[in-house]
Order: C-alpha cells, then structure tokens, then sequence
C-alpha cells in the first residue's frame, strides 16, 4: 500500500506517532507495527502499518547525502537554465538575480514532510487470520522475488521487447524465461565463489568466455591453460577429482 497516498498519510499521522512501543514490537525482527481496521476501495480489510527504525536510518541518511550533494552542485553552477534547476526545486526555493548569481533557500518544512514516512511501510490484507509477522515474512519474501526478477529482467535486457507480432513477442518472453532461471542456477552454484571473491555474476561469465575449446577425434581439449580464477569458477560445477582429471591430460576428456 503506497505511503503516500491519501488514506495511508491519514493512518500515519493517525497511528504513526508513538508507534515505537515495546506492545507494538514484533519480537525478533526488531520492527514495530500497528493494527488499523480500515476499507480500501470498498473492500473492508486490516491495514497493518509497519516502522523499520534501522532502514529509517538509512533512507533519513540518504536523504541528506543527497541534499549536501545538491547544495554543493547549485555552488558550483555558472549558468542558471530553468531546466537544470526542475531537479533542486523539491528542495530548495531558489530565485536567479537581475545582476547575476543565485539565491537559495533551504525548504526545512518541505524536507522534514520527507523524513517523516521514512522508515513506514504499509500492507493491507482481507485475511482475518493471520499475524503481523506472518503478513511482513510473506511480504518480505514476494518482495524479494520480484526484486531479483526485476534486477534479473534488467540485465538481460528483458524491458526491450521492440517486436511487430504477438508470436515473437511471446518467443522473446519465453527464452528471457529460461534464461532466468539459468542465471538463478548459475547463482546458486557460484554463491560461496562470489562472495569469497567479492565478484558478480556477470564477471564470472566474462571470466568464463575467455576459455577456448579445440576439439579433435570426439576429445576436447583447452586452447591455453585456465587462470586460477578459472579453476575456481569450474570446481562449482564439477568435482575437484574430475576436474583435476580434465586438468592433468594433454587432451581434455571434457564431454559435450
């Protein structure tokens, strides 16, 4: 349930003030949160508002990094066009003079309207039966899917569906399919390298690519010796005998 939506700045200003209570924390997650009985849409439902003390800490941060960082851009700047100016105006009130130069005021009232939904979140449900806690796991874990979906979508470029017929369209959606469920089992089997080495999936592929096969008589073999990066990325997927087997021969007996 967005947070900045009528109803939901109605609950927060209602229920949001004092929420940070030892009755409203849910043990173990280290989040409080409150019951509101409300209706959304003409559906007559439980609101549960959420507060994340930690992550407030970290957007609140944010956004101040983000404004000093503003501040120190609108210093710097010469020329004053009004369509470089559109990014600063949620922040700050500024005003170009006749003779030159930049007059910049800080909106403190506009910025702390910003801090306050930090930290709250929202999730509405029908359900009747269920807990707070058992609501936000749920959540937490839909929520975490869809991300990796989304970052996963992204890098295989799967938002770009520039096709003429529903046919290709539908092709195109299913190799992108596939190909993320390959990407989740190459993370599943390169975790422990790629936190070991402090590396991304991506490197490891490109490490990957550099690897040449020459085949000959049904055997294969590798064109040059492979980097210990390499060696790492492969144990992954093979045993360490079979790979030291692979490793050891002049011609590989790597299969197809």
């Amino acid at each position: 349930m967005p947070i900045y939506l009528k109803g939901a700045q109605r609950i927060l200003l209602e229920h949001g003030v004092g929420i940070e209570q030892y009755s409203n924390e849910l043990v173990g997650r280290q989040i409080y949160c409150v019951e509101v009985q409300s209706v959304v849409c003409g559906v007559v439902g439980r609101v549960f508002l959420y507060f994340d003390p930690l992550n407030r800490y970290h957007l609140c941060g944010e956004l101040s990094a983000k404004i000093e960082r503003l501040k120190a851009e609108l210093a710097r700047l010469k020329r004053y066009p009004k369509n470089r100016l559109r990014r600063y105006a949620p922040y700050f009130v500024l005003t170009v003079r006749a003779e030159g130069g930049l007059i910049m005021w800080w909106m403190v009232a506009k910025v702390e309207v910003l801090r306050r939904s930090k930290g709250y979140f929202m999730i509405f449900s029908t359900d009747r039966g269920v807990l707070a806690g058992e609501v936000l796991d749920h959540y937490r874990a839909k929520d975490g899917v869809e991300k990796l979906f989304v970052k996963a979508k992204v890098e295989l470029e799967g938002n770009r569906i520039w096709v003429h017929s529903d046919v290709v369209a539908d092709g195109k959606t299913f190799v992108i399919f596939v190909a993320c469920i390959i990407r989740n089992f190459l993370l599943h089997k390169l975790s422990a390298y790629l936190v070991e080495s402090s590396s991304s999936l991506r490197k490891a592929i490109d490490e990957l690519s550099n690897i040449v096969l020459l085949s000959s008589q049904g055997t294969y073999r590798f064109a040059k010796t492979l980097s210990k990066k390499q060696k790492a990325i492969l144990a992954a997927f093979m045993d360490d005998k079979d790979l030291d087997k692979a490793l050891a021969a002049e011609l590989s007996t790597l299969k197809p």
